[in-house]
């Protein structure tokens, strides 16, 4: 199986193990059917199509270590400590600029978030890890598609189709939920979001882990802080920052991050002691 026949079977299971779960929704919704079971269960289950998909086609192309290789990056920790506070503060820092922002223009500051809000953030983000979109998530986006776009393109035009697909799988929310924004313009912020991700995850050796924080961390901040009038700013912000990213490193020559190895032969294989060695760098 080649790199880009796996990843369009990636692509197609994921779509369709989670479009399983979130289209009842919308048609329970339209009076059209009756659900077994409770919606925020399909939405919740749904979340994990990525994960379910990236598994299995790990196994079958056996490209990145295949499933142990995959697994083993949920568990990469030993990265820069930087990484860790860059991955968790972006987020809420990019949005209460976005915040300030509007509120600057528009005159009206709102109500100050209150201590209460504050000490209860660490398990609202433990939460939203387990079952908010990153564990479902990012070991398909990150663990998966990820190193096969990098291991062919550079870091922007990966980042480009990798945002298409990452927004294009979100498609239903629009029916079933109530999204702050129109889809044409989520597309427009995924893009700068997407190569954030792919500039932390080319850094930290492709852990998966460091996607999975970058993501409870943002979903965390999105649900918390009263983005909703702001998102025309923090899709600017989002611009900002990733060109800010893209200039600094363009400038001082930096060369870009190690890439997985991504072997056109995935029927051999790899050896254990390079495999722990790349799993530890």
């Amino acid at each position: 199986m080649s790199s880009r026949t796996s990843l369009l079977g990636f692509c197609v299971l994921a779509y369709g193990l989670t479009w399983m779960c979130w289209l009842p929704i919308g048609f329970a919704k339209a009076g059209l059917i009756k659900l077994p079971v409770a919606p925020e269960m399909l939405a919740t289950l749904g979340q994990f199509g990525p994960f379910a998909s990236a598994v299995l086609f790990s196994a079958l192309d056996g490209r990145t270590g295949g499933v142990r290789g995959l697994l083993g990056r949920l568990v990469l920790w030993r990265v820069s400590p930087v990484w860790f506070g860059f991955v968790l503060l972006l987020p809420p820092l990019c949005l209460f600029c976005a915040i300030f922002v509007h509120a600057l223009v528009e005159g009206n500051w709102g109500e100050a978030p209150s201590l209460s809000d504050a000490l209860d953030v660490l398990p609202h983000l433990f939460v939203t890890f387990l079952i908010g979109g990153p564990l479902g998530e990012e070991p398909g986006w990150r663990g998966f598609a990820l190193p096969r776009l990098r291991a062919a393109w550079r870091p922007i035009p990966a980042s480009v189709v990798l945002g298409l697909i990452w927004a294009g799988w979100h498609l239903p929310l629009w029916w079933i939920a109530d999204v702050p924004t129109s889809f044409g313009f989520y597309v427009v912020g995924v893009i700068p979001l997407t190569y954030l991700f792919t500039w932390a995850s080319d850094r930290t050796k492709g852990s998966v882990l460091v996607a999975m924080l970058f993501h409870a961390s943002l979903n965390t901040s999105l649900a918390r802080l009263p983005i909703r009038p702001a998102w025309v700013e923090w899709t600017v912000v989002l611009w900002l920052v990733a060109l800010a990213v893209g200039i600094f490193h363009w400038t001082r020559g930096s060369r870009y991050g190690d890439v997985l190895p991504v072997s056109p032969h995935p029927a051999a294989e790899p050896d254990a002691g390079a495999e722990k060695s790349a799993m530890l760098q």
